[in-house]
């Protein structure tokens, strides 16, 4: 969703957040864009049986009624900010995080034809815990870009640059690879710190839940010493450094 509030009518102080919930994949993030401007959006298990859960069949106007009911009692400002958004500037989708990924780049052996590059979701759909997806796809675009102007030069010619610019794509797309797999590992972390998952119904997914939901629990407590560098350190991590 696209909100017309800015910092000072939210009670954000400009900073970015993300709350998840205990139960449905619920979770709820917002991030100032200008300064009347903020992006939001939220996720919620998705169930074709039941109309209450049932976004993506709904009306552009239920659909905002059923956000409002699912986390309109939420924390400051996430009811204001459903609330003062538009009907038609809330837009609903699938949310999908692949965990394998294909090629990148289709590329001929024989260094012969076009050279087609995928970026951002195209390529590869991880789970939108941290807006790492956005920033993927963001990444992408100057990755790319960057590599096209490296491989250019005035008297290089175009069946030079087509190869130069293959060889390059190919290193790129080993790399991307690698950085991938840290943006997966540590959504994944996330993810189960912040919210379990499963079938509360089945004896080992409560054992789960009762690990992970102590484990969440203990966070609160931790001290500000311990879980700054430790926040830290997997944020570099996810960004593969």
């Amino acid at each position: 969703g696209n909100a017309p509030l800015g910092d000072h009518s939210v009670s954000t102080n400009g900073a970015s957040f993300q709350t998840w919930g205990n139960d449905r994949c619920m979770r709820f993030a917002a991030c100032p864009m200008t300064h009347d401007r903020h992006v939001w959006f939220a996720t919620m298990k998705h169930d074709e049986n039941d109309c209450n859960y049932n976004f993506l069949r709904a009306s552009v106007s239920d659909r905002k009624e059923m956000l409002l009911e699912s986390f309109g009692n939420w924390h400051d400002p996430i009811g204001e900010l459903i609330r003062s958004t538009a009907e038609d500037a809330i837009l609903c989708e699938r949310a999908i995080g692949h965990f394998e990924r294909g090629t990148a780049a289709a590329i001929s052996d024989e260094n012969k034809g076009p050279v087609l590059v995928f970026a951002g979701d195209a390529d590869y759909c991880v789970d939108p815990v941290l807006a790492q997806g956005f920033s993927i796809g963001l990444e992408d675009a100057a990755s790319i870009g960057t590599l096209v102007r490296d491989c250019a030069e005035a008297s290089m010619s175009k069946e030079e640059f087509m190869v130069r610019a293959r060889e390059h794509i190919k290193e790129w797309n080993v790399k991307k690879q690698s950085r991938l797999k840290c943006v997966l590992n540590a959504t994944a972390l996330v993810q189960m710190l912040a919210q379990p998952g499963g079938d509360s119904s089945g004896v080992a997914s409560s054992v789960e839940n009762m690990v992970v939901q102590g484990t969440r629990q203990a966070m609160r407590y931790t001290p500000d010493f311990v879980m700054t560098p430790a926040f830290d350190a997997m944020m570099r991590y996810s960004v593969g450094l």
